[in-house]
């Protein structure tokens, strides 16, 4: 990406590289059991894709990325729309990948469970605009993200005051970055970088006059960028954010510092100042330095030389609270395997007892829920109950409804007696028998056709008729 935005025979020290390298926020989620990697991987193949749109293989990649999370589907239709202007003509091929795609995966939804959106979604789609700027702050005021625009913004100034004379760079649809294939014969590689045939390597502003006047930095293309990654945090910051720090913003970050790829080239480029030779290796180290000594508020110190006392700013959380074990300390290089749980789930398959199921649990915990594998486990925050995520009921935090917890243990109550069978109508059955709360009698007519999806049969025509029924919000009980 950074080649493809910086002048040919320019000294390289990849911004966007150096900058994420060492982010914490981007390492943070770089390997993880959640789909933000792929998230953060699928920031760079969109800035690709934004500068070829033609590219066949670019555009299979993004057909998939609504696949990672649902609003990426967002984007994906913004890059059709990039796609049909910048072409004159509509991408086929992408739209027919995307349909087939995602269609696959809503048709297996509707199959398997009944519904159209994942349970998260509903219990997460709530409109706080004032928490989600918060968390857009929270981030790109952790990374100086707004500082670095603007200081890009003012380079860009900079390079376009110092254009040549001659062609506008930003009117040249035929720049040196289009340039016929004879032309890149002047150069040949030597290692990584580009070098004359004279053995001399190219500094400051080489080439003839027109040349150089037609060095286009790509301004409507990285502004593509920025209005994609906008689109995608504009809807973070409808539904308030997240409880993690970063996460939910980690591909609209990652876009950001993509759409300043080759600027710090173009810089040079133009300036003259490709002469000494480590001075771009010594900025990118710099960058990378800078971008390694941030750390998110809700740490009192850099987590690379230790363990850090983790609070919650502004019902924010950290990645860092979630990685110690609340029952024992473990080393911070070898906790993998005293967690595992591999040989507790294969006794328990290999017991043969017959039955699916070791009992019934309940939790209001989402890092540990992992470990009751052999149960069936109410969820009291509404993260894997379809009835509590669509509750209507204020977020005490992000995600994090602390108000269902008294609901969960009324759920609790009625899957675990041994006088309801558990299933289809055992929620009308609690009612007749006097087991339930008010709440759910008052709401029962929502709870059976939720009850429906979650109990079933596969049956293609129930289920495309209970994936299209939107039932309302259940009303909660009064507060005494």
């Amino acid at each position: 990406l950074n080649r493809r935005l910086s002048p040919p025979g320019s000294c390289v020290l990849n911004f966007p590289l150096c900058y994420l390298a060492l982010n914490y926020g981007a390492l943070c989620y770089f390997t993880s059991g959640l789909e933000t990697p792929l998230v953060q991987v699928a920031a760079v193949l969109y800035a690709l894709f934004v500068l070829n749109p033609r590219r066949s293989s670019l555009q299979l990649l993004l057909a998939v990325t609504p696949l990672l999370r649902h609003e990426l589907a967002l984007t994906f239709a913004l890059s059709l729309v990039w796609a049909w202007l910048r072409n004159r003509a509509l991408p086929l091929r992408m739209a027919l990948a995307g349909v087939l795609l995602t269609g696959s995966w809503v048709g297996f939804r509707i199959y398997y469970y009944a519904d159209l959106f994942p349970n998260t979604f509903y219990l997460k789609n709530v409109t706080d605009v004032g928490q989600g700027l918060i968390y857009l702050r929270d981030t790109a005021g952790t990374y100086m993200l707004h500082v670095v625009l603007g200081l890009f913004c003012l380079l860009v100034l900079l390079i376009r005051r110092k254009q040549p004379p001659g062609r506008a760079a930003d009117q040249s649809n035929h720049a040196v970055h289009r340039a016929k294939p004879k032309a890149k014969a002047h150069t040949r590689r030597r290692g990584r970088r580009r070098v004359h045939p004279t053995g001399q390597r190219p500094t400051g502003l080489t080439g003839p006059p027109a040349a150089v006047a037609s060095l286009d930095i790509r301004i409507r293309e990285r502004l593509v960028m920025l209005l994609l990654a906008v689109s995608i945090a504009a809807y973070v910051v409808k539904i308030g954010g997240d409880a993690r720090h970063y996460r939910f913003l980690a591909f609209p970050f990652c876009l950001c510092v993509c759409a300043l790829a080759g600027l710090v080239e173009h810089a040079l480029f133009r300036f003259g100042l490709g002469a000494f030779r480590p001075g771009p290796a010594l900025g990118g180290i710099l960058v990378g330095l800078c971008s390694f000594s941030f750390y998110p508020p809700q740490l009192d110190g850099h987590p690379f030389f230790g363990n850090r006392k983790h609070t919650i700013v502004n019902k924010i959380s950290d990645a860092s609270g979630h990685r110690r074990n609340r029952r024992e300390t473990l080393p911070p290089w070898g906790s993998g395997a005293q967690i595992e749980i591999k040989r507790r789930y294969e006794e328990s398959r290999n017991a043969g007892s017959g039955r699916p199921y070791r009992g019934t649990g309940f939790s209001d915990r989402c890092e540990s829920i992992y470990e009751f594998f052999d149960r069936r486990v109410v969820h009291a925050l509404g993260l894997t109950e379809p009835i509590l995520a669509r509750v209507q009921m204020k977020s005490d935090r992000p995600a994090h409804k602390y108000g269902l917890i008294p609901l969960g243990q009324d759920i609790y109550a009625i899957v675990k007696s041994p006088e309801i069978v558990f299933g289809r109508g055992m929620y009308r059955s609690a009612v007749d028998q006097g087991m339930a709360p008010p709440w759910i009698a008052n709401n029962l007519d929502i709870i059976e056709v939720l009850e429906q999806k979650m109990f079933n049969t596969h049956d293609p025509a129930e289920n495309l008729r209970l994936a299209f029924t939107f039932p309302q919000r259940i009303r909660p009980p009064a507060k005494p």
